[in-house]
C-alpha cells in the first residue's frame, strides 16, 4: 500500500501545481492558528514534530476539526494551514491510496498584490494523470500572506473522515510552480484527535527535478512525523 501511495504522490508532484487554477481573495487579519488543543480538540500534523505556528513561523502545520454539518449527511472538516514560503503551501487529503485520488488545496502569495492571497482546490486522478476542478466547494475561506508567512482556514464537506495527509510547498512565478513534498502521513481519523500515526513515508524518491526556491525553513523531507498527544487544551 505504501508503494501505491508513493506512486500517487509522484504523479501529483508532476501535475498538481502545473494545472491548478487559483482564486485571488482578500487577506484576513482575524486568523488565529496555534498548536493549542492539538491531540485534544483537533488533529494536528506539524513539521518539525511538536512545533507551534504561533511561536515559530517556519512551522509547517495543519490542524483539522471534524463536525457534523447542519443540513446534510457526512462531516465538515475545518482545516487550518500555516507555513513559510515565498510562493505557496499545499495540503493533500488522500482517502484511498488504492484508488489513487486526492483532494488538493493551495494557499499562497499573490505577487502582484500584498493585500490578497491565493486559494485553489483541485482533484487529482492518478488513472489518467490528470487534474480536474474539484467538485467540492470550500466555505468560510480566510487567508493571510504576510512576508513569507502564509496561513489559511477553510471548511470542506466530506463523507469519509480518514485520510493520509500530504504537506508541501512550491513557488509562484507566472503561475504555480512544482510542488515539493515535505511529508506524507499514513491514514488518520479526523474524528479522533488523539489518534497516533506511524512515521511518514519519506518523499525523497519522488523529489521534483526543480527544487523550490521559496520553501524557507518549512520543508525538511527527512523529518519523521508523529501526531501529538497533549494533555493541555
Amino acid at each position: 500500500m505504501q508503494g501505491r501511495l508513493l506512486m500517487s504522490v509522484a504523479v501529483m508532484m508532476i501535475t498538481f501545481a502545473a494545472l491548478a487554477k487559483a482564486d485571488v481573495m482578500e487577506s484576513s487579519t482575524q486568523l488565529n492558528i496555534t498548536g493549542s488543543g492539538c491531540g485534544v480538540t483537533k488533529l494536528c500534523v506539524e513539521l518539525p514534530a511538536g512545533c507551534d505556528p504561533a511561536e515559530n513561523q517556519t512551522c509547517l502545520f495543519m490542524s483539522g476539526i471534524a463536525s457534523p454539518p447542519m443540513d446534510s449527511d457526512g462531516t465538515n472538516l475545518t482545516i487550518q494551514l500555516s507555513g513559510q514560503s515565498s510562493g505557496y503551501i499545499a495540503l493533500g487529503l488522500i482517502a484511498n491510496a488504492s484508488e489513487a485520488t486526492a483532494m488538493g488545496f493551495i494557499c499562497g502569495q499573490n505577487p502582484s498584490d500584498n493585500d490578497t492571497f491565493i486559494f485553489s482546490e483541485v482533484e487529482m486522478n492518478n488513472t489518467d494523470d490528470t487534474i480536474i476542478p474539484s467538485n467540492m466547494t470550500a466555505t468560510d475561506i480566510q487567508g493571510l500572506a504576510d512576508g513569507n508567512l502564509i496561513q489559511c482556514e477553510f471548511t470542506i464537506p466530506v463523507m469519509n473522515t480518514t485520510f493520509s495527509v500530504l504537506l508541501g510547498n512550491g513557488t509562484i512565478d507566472m503561475g504555480l510552480g512544482p510542488l515539493s513534498i515535505a511529508l506524507i502521513s499514513e491514514p488518520m481519523d479526523f474524528t479522533d484527535p488523539s489518534s497516533s500515526i506511524n512515521p511518514t513515508i519519506e518523499p525523497t524518491a519522488v523529489s521534483s527535478n526543480t527544487p523550490p526556491t521559496g520553501g524557507g525553513g518549512a520543508v525538511q523531507p527527512h523529518e519523521s512525523l508523529r501526531a501529538r498527544r497533549k494533555t493541555e487544551a
